[in-house]
């Protein structure tokens, strides 16, 4: 267990942990599993949230002092029972991933995404299926088959690889490796337009650009049915 020592300079302050909570987990070598980050003080709780839009932490801070008010009747003599109530509301711990050894923050795919089935679906008004990755990260091994899709409001099927690159440094562009989709149909296609990014390769209805330079292997496509009701 690593322990991260925090000094606070007002009575109600956000402090971002998250580079020191990083340089434990690679101190430890731990590339599969989980981190907890707990905090043993009962006026200080802990949360994972938004973290590149400051008015974030001004909002949280925010809504917590309507939550809780300091001029209430408290009853504990020491004079900081909202501190107390705060704490329970943020929580005291938080699980985060631990994936190539980094913490899984939602911030980029370099873990990749394999072995995967998807088959005799119905999507009704959704924004149709969309693999992507953008930071080293690869898509291998991914079946689909048997997908029915009615009033699409956005691009059907998309395939995105881009070297946006947000990983570990040193990570290579990612790939797309051996994924075949078949007996697609779908229905009332409308709404915005998903256009391929550079470096992208995109799939709508009965074609599809294939990218070499970028991926290993070309995606197979067979039985594409797109139509108007």
């Amino acid at each position: 267990m690593n322990t991260i020592e925090i000094r606070t300079r007002a009575r109600e302050e956000f402090v971002d942990l998250t580079a020191d909570v990083e340089r434990a987990v690679a101190a430890s070598g731990v590339m599969s599993g989980v981190c907890v980050v707990t905090v043993p003080h009962t006026t200080a709780g802990i949360t994972a949230n938004e973290n590149a839009d400051p008015d974030v932490r001004a909002d949280l801070a925010m809504v917590l002092r309507k939550i809780v008010p300091d001029a209430l009747p408290y009853a504990h003599g020491e004079g900081n029972s909202p501190a107390h109530v705060k704490a329970s509301l943020a929580g005291s711990s938080v699980t985060v991933i631990v994936e190539g050894g980094r913490l899984k923050l939602g911030t980029e795919s370099n873990g990749g995404f394999k072995n995967i089935a998807i088959s005799n679906c119905v999507f009704e008004r959704s924004r149709g299926l969309c693999l992507e990755t953008a930071d080293g990260g690869a898509i291998e091994d991914v079946v689909m088959n048997n997908i029915v899709m009615r009033d699409v409001t956005d691009t059907p099927f998309f395939i995105r690889l881009n070297a946006r690159m947000r990983g570990p440094k040193r990570t290579p562009v990612g790939v797309c490796r051996r994924i075949t989709v078949s007996n697609l149909t779908v229905y009332d296609v409308g709404g915005r337009a998903k256009f391929p990014e550079l470096g992208a390769g995109m799939v709508m209805g009965t074609w599809m650009t294939w990218l070499p330079h970028l991926s290993s292997k070309p995606t197979w496509m067979r039985k594409l049915d797109e139509q108007s009701q």
